[in-house]
């Protein structure tokens, strides 16, 4: 039962992965270092589920095969995962040499272990890129959306460590041998709805009929100052450009490629940028300039701030003082 049950939560953890690996070679909608970094992070997991299903169920000669598989690619993905966070803030080349230490881990395992794999150490180098790869997602300069799936990912991933720890725990105990398949499976299910829904989102979202231009709506978007409400919403600006909401969140996707809030964003940066080089505001707190530019928080404005100028609002201010 336990191993039929194993050997369902592995293969649908699999195929989940390689379904979000086959999206990732096929999307258009990612940049390609992340489509690329990702595919090879959803295949190394595919594997890994279908390694851990052999070691478990496999004849002893297949089963020590399987381990030594299972303890390379544990290993190998937690850089790949590091890169795949690095490559959403569009710096996986500078961080190309973060394999080295999973390299130099594995050889002091495979070397205090006499050659055999130790699953355990493995995981354990897996955990510390995963918290790496979070302190990265808070320092990184992302945009609100990234910066929300980024933290997604990892989260989903603790989750899957937390599983791993179990295993660890009570190594012998045939009713943990399903939970690492189990809880990966379940990752990746909600990542594979979230792309199909995605998807269905993207192929039946409304097109621009009407004959306005981004730059009407950019025209009632600085109309008596109205991008500095900050409760000034999608359906205001439709409202004032005479059209309905879905057609202008259409005519800004199809235009800019992002959303209503990174077009309400850009007037504010806009503004805020004049402010915070303006020498009449030099004593003006960058909390202030923020409130004055339309934003309700100063951790979205620096965040916001940071991703469009790639650096803090105190840095710009000093660069243009």
């Amino acid at each position: 039962m336990l191993s039929q049950m194993l050997l369902a939560m592995g293969l649908a953890a699999a195929l989940n992965f390689l379904a979000i690996g086959a999206g990732l070679v096929f999307a258009s909608g990612r940049a390609a270092p992340f489509r690329f970094v990702g595919a090879v992070g959803a295949f190394l997991t595919a594997a890994a589920m279908v390694m851990i299903w052999a070691g478990e169920v496999a004849m002893p000669f297949w089963r020590n095969l399987a381990e030594q598989a299972e303890f390379l690619l544990t290993l190998a993905s937690g850089p790949v995962f590091f890169l795949i966070i690095a490559s959403l803030a569009g710096a996986a080349r500078r961080y190309g040499l973060i394999v080295a230490p999973a390299i130099a881990a594995g050889v002091i395992l495979a070397g205090m272990s006499g050659g055999a794999p130790d699953i355990r150490g493995a995981v354990l180098v897996q955990i510390g890129y995963t918290a790496a790869a979070y302190v990265a997602v808070m320092r990184f300069a992302l945009r609100p959306k990234t910066f929300y799936f980024a933290k997604a990912m990892v989260f989903a991933l603790a989750a899957i460590h937390a599983a791993q720890l179990l295993r660890m725990a009570g190594p012998g105990n045939a009713m943990l041998a399903p939970i690492v398949p189990t809880a990966t499976a379940i990752v990746a299910s909600i990542f594979v709805s979230v792309m199909v829904a995605r998807l269905v989102a993207t192929r039946s979202s409304p097109k621009a009929t009407s004959s306005a231009t981004l730059e009407d709506l950019r025209t009632a978007l600085v109309r008596e100052n109205a991008y500095l409400d900050p409760d000034f919403k999608l359906a205001d600006l439709a409202s004032a450009a005479g059209l309905r909401s879905a057609e202008a969140s259409a005519l800004i996707n199809q235009e800019t490629g992002a959303g209503f809030v990174s077009f309400l964003n850009s007037e504010r940066l806009r503004h805020a940028a004049a402010l915070l080089a303006a020498p009449e505001e030099e004593r003006t707190s960058i909390e202030a300039i923020a409130l004055m530019s339309g934003f309700r928080s100063r951790s979205a404005f620096y965040r916001a701030f940071q991703a469009a100028f790639g650096q803090t609002p105190a840095a710009y201010r000093k660069s243009h003082a």
